[in-house]
């Protein structure tokens, strides 16, 4: 079984499958609060996906849908995200997860000029693709891949 989350990126072009979440926006929301931070983290400081995302690149790559691995869902709401399905996820056995960003539509792109996008079906198609390779696939593939946005 797979949790998998999914947010929206106005960067990016491709569907982005994140390798790493760091726990960074309770000590950025205290800071902004103005209440005083003795620890960064209550948690462990970052945790990586075990979803099998490099064998989810390369099957979206053979699909002709552009994707990429990226070492970090960012700074604040999807890194959020990630963080908390990973924590929820900590002592679950059986059960891995994951967050895919996707790029906005081409009819959401149209308000904001500039704004990458994928048609809503090659988007679906990508994500259906992911999941089954997620839910099928144990060992992921030793590939080079990966992206620091």
């Amino acid at each position: 079984m797979s949790d998998i989350t999914i947010g929206a990126a106005a960067r990016t072009s491709v569907n982005s499958m994140r390798e790493i979440t760091e726990q960074m926006t309770r000590a950025q929301k205290r800071l902004a609060t103005g209440n005083r931070v003795n620890s960064p983290v209550d948690g462990p400081a970052a945790y990586f996906s075990d979803l099998p995302i490099k064998a989810m690149l390369a099957a979206l790559r053979d699909a002709g849908i552009p994707a990429e691995v990226s070492q970090t869902a960012g700074t604040y709401v999807c890194n959020h995200v990630f963080y908390g399905l990973m924590h929820a996820l900590r002592d679950v056995t059986g059960v891995r997860g994951g967050f895919i960003h996707i790029p906005y539509s081409t009819e959401q792109a149209a308000c904001h000029p500039g704004a990458a996008s994928l048609p809503i079906a090659t988007v679906s198609e990508g994500l259906r693709i992911a999941l089954r390779v997620a839910l099928t696939t144990t060992d992921d593939r030793r590939i080079a891949a990966g992206a620091e946005h």
